[in-house]
Formats: structure tokens, C-alpha cells, sequence
């Protein structure tokens, strides 16, 4: 830019864009980094491909996760892993069932949970999701779709493309997973930590996750999500 910092921009193809998994980087890793193809489509990537005989013109995308040939990420946790039972529990704390181990459950999540509206005291045909996920005590979470909605964000390990926080309140655009979409927010940044607070209600906001903030098409920066706040 104008002040001879490096600058993360968003892809033109929005579909394959990367920029959310690259928030981490400094301003030195960037001065080092080439992204030549950030200015064009998939489509005309393997338009490229074509005119230049390449036999992978055709691959189709790859849409699962690329070390897990199979698809299937629960048997690879299970071959890799002995996950620990422990208990699902209503927004009160009261065990209202069990699961086979934390790590196949996601918020947001609503298969695999054989919880049933009577068990919260909810109306035959409430959908229950994963509200909340413990690794520590090992404990689920459930409730409705309501619970997951949420304004605040608390995001720890933040990192700033241009290197320096943002002095103050800032309005931004931030997205909370990969595939998500941009939505309006206030960034208030506290050293290494921030807070967003967004002006709709966000769905399934998961610990763990990025939080990546945007000015346009440019990245600000970002961190993992620590949980929600009120």
C-alpha cells in the first residue's frame, strides 16, 4: 500500500478464495510470498491448464479433506485416537444423555445426538442441536436453534496483517468459519484479544474456529474464537 506495508487481498474467485486461512501471516512472511493466481477464476485456471496440455485441465475438486481419503473423519479419529465417552447435558447442567466422545461433535451439530424434545421439557418437534462443546469435562451441550444465535464474539491470539492493532473501536466485516459469509461487526481490539460484536445475530459460534476480520476485499487480520459473550 501507500505506506509500503503488504497487504492480504481476497481472491477474485470468492468460491476458492483462501484469504481466511492465511490471517496468520506477518508482514515478513508476506514480503517472501508470490500469489499469482489470485487475480483469476478457477475457470480460467483450467482454461490455462487446457491451452497448455496439462492432463489435470479436467480433475474434478477435491471437496473432502485432502489426508482422509476415505471421507470419513470419525473412523479416522477412531484409528488415531480413544475417544473418552462422557455426558450431554441441558442448558441447566442436568445429563440428559451420553455420547461416545467430544471430538465427533461440532456446534451446530443435530445428527447423532438420540435426544428427544420430552428430554428438555421442549414441544413434540423442537429440533435439538449441539449447543456447546467441553473438552475438559467432556461434556455436550443441547438445545434449540435458538441457542445458538449470538451477537459477541471473544477471539484470543489475534494477529494483525499490518502489525499494529486498530487504536479503538473499528467497524469491520468478519467471518466466523471458511464457507461463511461477511457480516457487519465492531472490532474492539484488547492486545492479543478482541471482541466482535456483530450487528446480526451469528449462528453456531464455535470455539476453536477463526475469526477473521476484512476492510472490503482486504484482510485486516484475525484469531481463533475463545467463545461467545454476552
Amino acid at each position: 500500500n501507500h505506506t509500503g506495508r503488504f497487504m492480504l487481498r481476497e481472491g477474485v474467485d470468492r468460491l476458492k478464495d483462501q484469504s481466511y486461512v492465511l490471517f496468520g501471516l506477518s508482514q515478513s512472511q508476506l514480503s517472501k510470498i508470490l500469489l499469482p493466481i489470485g487475480g483469476y477464476t478457477k475457470g480460467q485456471i483450467r482454461d490455462f491448464a487446457f491451452e497448455a496440455g496439462l492432463h489435470i485441465a479436467n480433475k474434478l475438486d477435491s471437496q473432502e479433506i485432502c489426508f482422509i481419503p476415505s471421507g470419513d473423519y470419525r473412523q479416522f479419529i477412531k484409528d488415531k485416537t480413544e475417544p473418552a465417552p462422557g455426558n450431554i447435558i441441558d442448558s441447566e447442567g442436568t445429563i440428559v444423555g451420553s455420547h461416545p466422545g467430544v471430538e465427533f461433535y461440532t456446534v451446530g451439530q443435530r445428527r447423532g445426538l438420540n435426544i428427544t424434545p420430552n428430554q428438555l421439557n421442549l414441544p413434540e418437534g423442537t429440533k435439538i442441536f449441539v449447543t456447546g462443546v467441553n473438552p475438559m469435562s467432556k461434556t455436550i451441550m443441547v438445545g434449540t436453534s435458538e441457542d445458538l444465535m449470538g451477537h459477541g464474539v471473544l477471539v484470543d491470539r489475534v494477529n494483525y496483517i499490518d502489525g499494529v492493532a486498530p487504536h479503538g473501536p473499528i467497524n469491520i466485516d468478519a467471518k466466523i468459519r471458511y464457507n461463511g459469509i461477511k457480516s457487519s461487526a465492531v472490532l474492539y481490539p484488547d492486545g492479543e484479544s478482541a471482541v466482535l460484536r456483530f450487528d446480526d445475530p451469528q449462528r453456531a459460534i464455535t470455539p476453536g474456529q477463526a475469526a477473521v476480520f476484512y476492510a472490503d476485499d482486504c484482510v485486516l487480520g484475525g484469531g481463533y474464537i475463545d467463545g461467545p459473550v454476552k
